[in-house]
């Protein structure tokens, strides 16, 4: 019976939030017009389990805030590297080099606080992925590209008019944390 009345009262709350807001304006850090800019760090799955992050994902982003409706639209880059001790299978040592090219879209949530800002959106894009490994008399090395897609849900927290940081969960990068700039 607690779980139920638990649940009742989370599932009102959320309802009553979501008719407070109003989704077609900005939350107060932003204006349509606004640059968002984040440079950051992140995490992703490797595609072995034994694999060691050599260089974890480094991201750049940028995205225009539409003047209408709170939709921010734009560009991400990102580039990671991991390693695998491939010697027991006689391959040697296995890199694996990641580069995406990503379109992204973000909803931006109209919360009342004049340092929040609370996203939810999609990418779609391209990752180039290049394989190589190499035993003493031997090197090899594969390369493909192919489209991506993902969806993120993150917020800015805004400490000046023009600076905060940034935080991220979703796909292709699991968490990416980093620096933001509004301009």
């Amino acid at each position: 019976m607690k779980r139920v009345l638990l649940f009742l009262l989370v599932f009102l709350m959320a309802v009553g939030f979501a008719f407070s807001a109003d989704l077609m304006d900005y939350p107060p850090p932003l204006n349509g017009g606004n640059i968002l800019v984040d440079i950051g760090v992140g995490y992703t799955f490797p595609d072995a389990a034994s694999a060691i992050i050599k260089i974890p994902p480094i991201i750049a982003s940028a995205e225009y805030c539409l003047p209408s409706v709170p939709i921010s639209v734009g560009a991400l880059i990102g580039f990671y590297q991991y390693e695998w001790d491939s010697v027991s299978y006689g391959w040697g040592v296995e890199t694996w080099t990641y580069a995406t090219f990503d379109a992204r879209a973000n909803w931006h949530w109209n919360i009342d606080a004049s340092w929040l800002d609370l996203y939810t959106g999609a990418l779609l894009g391209y990752t180039y992925f290049n394989s190589s490994y190499s035993r003493p008399y031997l090197y090899a090395e594969l390369k493909y590209g192919g489209l991506e897609f993902g969806a993120q849900a993150g917020a800015h927290f805004y400490f000046s008019e023009h600076f905060g940081v940034v935080a991220e969960l979703g796909y292709p990068f699991i968490a990416k944390v980093g620096l933001t700039l509004k301009f």
